[in-house]
């Protein structure tokens, strides 16, 4: 999926059009950042603190253990040659 979403980048910036439609995106978003300054402030502190609150969780979650094979029972041991 990443692959395929920076390749798609890769043809998007090879054409002027291309980049001169992704400086007017964030040309847009920053002039609603400064429009709205405290409120947008606000908005991006939530998604990066949201971010960061989800890496720390799946960092430090428990692990679960691994199940037992439930076969292993019925294993047999090779018989000893010697």
């Amino acid at each position: 999926m990443l692959g395929a979403f920076l390749l798609a980048l890769v043809f998007l910036f090879i054409s002027d059009k291309g980049r001169a439609a992704v400086a007017g995106l964030i040309g847009g978003f920053m002039q609603w950042v400064d429009g709205n300054r405290p409120f947008s402030y606000l908005v991006l502190s939530i998604m990066a603190g949201s971010a960061l609150l989800s890496f720390f969780l799946m960092a430090h979650w428990p692990r679960t253990p691994e199940p037992e094979n439930p076969l292993a029972q019925y294993k047999q041991e090779p018989p000893d040659t010697n």
